[in-house]
């Protein structure tokens, strides 16, 4: 998986999001799925995108590889932190932790 480190600096998220939904590497669109728009809500630059059916989830475990704290997931993608927790721990992913760098906005 992606280095967390690569990730913040800002051109990974797209790579990451990839990644996770096993798209190929030159893809913005797979499965429904709108990688872009995935890439725009972890990134948490600018307003976030509409996302549509798992891309909300996908855009949790993008921001999760790249250090994002569980509550500032939730606030940037609108939803409860207990469902983003959710979401990592199906996917195996743990909280960052503030030694490993957890970002908060």
């Amino acid at each position: 998986m992606s280095d967390p480190t690569l990730v913040r600096r800002g051109g990974e998220w797209l790579s990451v999001a990839r990644e996770f939904v096993g798209a190929p590497e030159t893809h913005t669109y797979w499965r429904g799925m709108d990688l872009v728009a995935i890439a725009a809500a972890a990134s948490r630059r600018g307003p976030l995108p509409v996302l549509r059916d798992e891309e909300p989830r996908i855009a949790a475990l993008v921001m999760c590889v790249g250090g994002v704290s569980g509550p500032e997931t939730a606030r940037r993608l609108g939803t409860y932190e207990r469902k983003v927790t959710r979401w990592r721990l199906d996917a195996g992913l743990s909280e960052p932790r503030a030694e490993e760098g957890a970002v908060d906005a």
